[in-house]
């Protein structure tokens, strides 16, 4: 084969992508001078959005063309196509370094992003932000022999006109169009501009330029490239419509919804600009727009999805496309400015000066990472598989942070739940009329509810971007020890989502772009309960947060607040904590009142029905727990009584102690929340401790009162919340088995079910054997805060079991990661395999803490 048309089959199309006015976005309230941009979209491998409503948006992706072709490669998917991907660096603000590697299309890409605020003409603050991708044919065996095929990179600048969920409201608002689109011939730079915000008044104008590749352009091709289309009926869907449906044309989910749908089996309205680097043998090359045929624009109309309108020119265009043509080695640059570039800007974020913009955030993410979690530095060396597995771990914890603007569907009402007790106490679950947006459905048992603004981290980028309320605890405390600013940011937008009831939505399904991602065959589960709980994890961030404010206003340097901004008098006000107090104290009496057993004497978690049940199992699931599939009572009953709800109730209680003092709290409230933790502490044995009491441990109780004996996490929850005396007999209880290789002891760390039960590895296999990493957490801050810390009778035990728990965990991780390069959902305890969810960097982040002996915020 000669070398031009080698040349021909070694090409990549880089696709610049922009979604402007997009209606989801966060924090509307937020003061202009802190509007900023970040890589704040979860769902994509690579995207770029601000902190404002309809903001302009951004995403990268790429396909194949040749010997192979491929579909687009933009969504984060489970690597089933041959794609790894994740950053090796992210500091939460204002750099990112991401690899991706291509197997099938033998490219490895590296992608920096740089955040720089810099001052405009007028001297009024913005932003500017870079991306350099830089692209690396990975040659293989069987390419040497042959052409293998093309890659295409595809970065595109996209708006989806129409109505979005938020004209819920009723404010229905002509979408944002870009201003001009320059397209000036072969090489060139492409310069888009536009505007981003939500109102006009806030309108920010930007302007975004696709840089020349500084190396990459192929001399010749023999083809023109035939670009992916934007959005059609689904009958005519190309190569990519599974990756780029959920993203341009959004499908809403809801069979009850009355607002405006738009879905790919519809007809949709989308303007599209399209712009791309026409290459031919005759080595003439031109820049042009282009329809089907290649040669303009298009339109597709929602009354006639096969009409093709030609715009007159970009201004009434809300979608732009930049295509360009590379061969695998190839370097680019995108760079964007609020406002407009002057000379200035530009030198400084291009060319050699970024190189040196890079190195410099390189070593001061290296420096800081080492600096904070010392812990880590001290006992692992640098460059080791360990090293990289935590600064992957919390960069893409980190690159997890998504905003998202929408509405929570809820059911209106559950009769299979109980609404009352025996003992007169009413549980207040109704939501209020201003919080309601619609009703759905002709039966009205459903509704929207009011749209709002929200960034939080997510728990995978690949199964789950999302925000969750019982990982999100977790989340938070990772970022804390790195940023104390970006976890407060977060923190108060969940204190945000807590209804009038004290209720919080468990899974955050806000917008259309989360409701694409969410697995269609558990679409159910998108409609949330407002009787149904999470276990309230968000209130160990809070106190470690708390007990910093309290360090620093006694003048404590150690664990106080000298690892944040300068926002740090502010976090630590009482008016902050007035505001903090009362949302978790109102969370608090939610909980305390809609848990209850009928007979009010003790908790259970409401939403267990006989219809939800595993496919190879006989207990209902409890997914209020967080546990799944978890074995409870086989017959769900408003008797039941469950010993994780009640261990955490008991340390909520202790925990609010903290937060309510440093709020300011009469000395009144603040007892009764002692006393309510030390009375639940007390029932715990007079509830839960009858039986055989042949386990040594408490179990949750059926109707009838008797022990639901199953060894596993539920059993070791009042040691892992260090709710136990250090002296208790049932501390060496819990401390056997999990020592026991038959029981609970596993070659990954403790498994969430004993190896000796019936029920083990049933149910959907996901809480009844395998190891979670998040629950190990706090079973090794119980042993290393409390039962290895005080003298008694199992002082020496828990300090052995801590050592050989911290151990297993992280060589088996390490090992995960040295094979797989990323972090699992959980770990099979009989092999040690990572399983479930790839690129689990939520709660699995835990391990950055774990390695460096980090537990603030678990024991109170």
């Amino acid at each position: 084969m000669g070398m031009a048309r080698r040349a021909c089959a070694v090409r990549v199309i880089a696709l610049l992508a922009v979604l402007v006015g997009a209606r989801s976005c966060v924090l509307a309230d937020t003061p202009p001078n802190h509007r900023r941009w970040g890589l704040w979209r979860p769902r994509l491998i690579a995207g770029v959005r601000s902190n404002v409503r309809d903001s302009a948006m951004f995403g990268i992706g790429w396909q194949g063309e040749g010997a192979v072709r491929s579909a687009l490669r933009m969504c984060a998917d489970d690597g089933s196509n041959g794609v790894q991907f994740g950053y090796v660096r992210h500091d939460g603000r204002a750099y990112a370094q991401q690899v991706i590697v291509d197997a099938q299309l033998q490219i490895k890409m590296n992608m920096d992003w740089i955040l720089v605020e810099h001052k405009t003409r007028d001297h009024l603050p913005a932003f500017a932000w870079v991306l350099r991708i830089t692209g690396e044919h990975i040659e293989t065996e069987q390419d040497l022999r042959s052409a293998s095929g093309a890659s295409y990179v595809s970065l595109f600048l996209t708006a989806a006109s129409g109505a979005d969920e938020d004209d819920i409201e009723g404010q229905e608002e002509e979408p944002h169009v870009l201003s001009e689109i320059e397209c000036t011939g072969h090489s060139s730079d492409v310069c888009i501009q536009g505007q981003s915000g939500r109102s006009v008044s806030a309108l920010t104008p930007y302007k975004l330029m696709y840089k020349q590749p500084t190396y990459g352009t192929p001399p010749t091709l023999s083809f023109a490239a035939r670009p992916p289309k934007l959005a059609y009926p689904e009958h005519i869907v190309s190569t990519w419509d599974a990756s780029i449906s959920a993203l341009l044309v959004a499908k809403d989910a809801s069979k009850h919804s009355k607002g405006p749908r738009r879905d790919l089996s519809q007809p949709v309205t989308v303007l599209g600009a399209w712009a791309r680097e026409q290459q031919f043998a005759s080595e003439q090359h031109v820049l042009r727009y282009m329809k089907d045929d290649g040669s303009g624009v298009r339109t597709l109309h929602a009354d006639d999805p096969e009409a093709v309108d030609s715009c007159a020119d970009a201004r009434t265009c809300s979608v732009a496309v930049v295509q360009r043509v590379l061969e695998r080695d190839f370097r680019v640059e995108i760079v964007f400015s609020e406002f407009a570039f002057d000379d200035e800007l530009l030198v400084s974020l291009c060319g050699a000066a970024l190189d040196e913009r890079i190195e410099r955030a390189r070593r001061a993410f290296d420096d800081r990472f080492h600096a904070v979690f010392r812990g880590i530095a001290q006992n692992y060396k640098a460059g080791s598989t360990e090293t990289r597995m935590a600064t992957y771990a919390l960069s893409n914890l980190l690159g997890g942070f998504g905003f998202f603007h929408g509405s929570s569907w809820v059911e209106r009402e559950n009769t299979e739940i109980a609404t009352s007790t025996d003992a007169g106490i009413e549980p207040k679950n109704k939501l209020e009329t201003r919080e309601v947006a619609q009703v759905l459905g002709q039966d009205g048992k459903l509704a929207a509810l009011t749209p709002q603004n929200f960034f939080t981290a997510t728990p995978s980028r690949v199964v789950f971007p999302r925000g969750f309320l019982w990982d999100e605890g977790f989340h938070q405390l990772v970022v804390l020890q790195w940023d104390t600013q970006l976890a407060l940011e977060s923190l108060m937008s969940w204190l945000g989502v807590i209804r009038s009831s004290g209720w919080i939505p468990r899974e955050q399904v806000l917008g259309f772009e989360a409701r694409a991602a969410f697995p269609k065959h558990i679409s159910h589960l998108m409609i949330q309960n407002p009787s149904v709980a999470n276990p309230p994890t968000m209130l160990m961030p809070w106190q470690v947060l708390a007990r910093r404010c309290h360090n620093m206003h006694q003048g404590t340097k150690e664990n106080s607040l000298d690892r944040v901004h300068p926002e740090q008098d502010a976090t630590c006000s009482a008016a902050t904590w007035e505001h903090v107090a009362n949302a978790l104290g109102l969370h608090l009496r939610w909980l305390d009142t809609n848990q209850r057993t009928r007979d009010a004497s003790a908790y259970q978690w409401k939403g267990r029905n006989e219809r939800h049940r595993p496919q190879n199992g006989r207990n209902p699931f409890t997914w209020a727990s967080g546990l799944d599939d978890y074995p409870r009572a086989r017959v769900p009953s408003a008797q039941e009584k469950h010993l994780d709800l009640h261990t955490w109730m008991v340390w909520a209680h202790s925990a609010m102690v903290t937060i309510t003092s440093l709020a300011g709290h009469s000395e009144s409230s603040v007892d009764a929340l002692k006393r309510r933790a030390d009375e639940l502490k007390s029932m715990m044995e007079t509830q839960f401790g009858g039986g055989s009491d042949r386990h040594g441990l408490l179990f949750d109780l059926d109707r009838d009162g008797a022990q639901i004996e199953h060894v596993g996490y539920v059993s070791l929850f009042p040691l892992m919340l260090g709710v136990l005396p250090h002296d208790s007999p049932r501390v060496g209880a819990a401390l056997a088995a999990m020592q026991d290789p038959e029981q609970l002891w596993s070659v990954a760390g403790i498994r969430s079910l004993s190896k000796s039960d019936d029920y083990y590895l049933k149910g959907d296999q996901y809480w009844t054997g395998p190891v979670w990493i998040p629950i190990n957490y706090l079973l090794l801050g119980a042993l290393h805060n409390k039962y290895a810390a005080y003298p008694g009778p199992y002082r020496e035990r828990a300090r052995a079991l801590y050592d050989d728990l911290r151990r297993t965990i992280v060589t088996n991780m390490a090992r995960n990661f040295e094979q797989q390069s990323t972090l699992f959902e959980n770990y099979n305890d009989r092999t040690g395999d990572g399983q479930k969810g790839r690129l689990f960097t939520g709660w699995s982040s835990l391990i950055v803490l774990i390695m460096a002996e980090e537990y603030e915020g678990l024991i109170v």
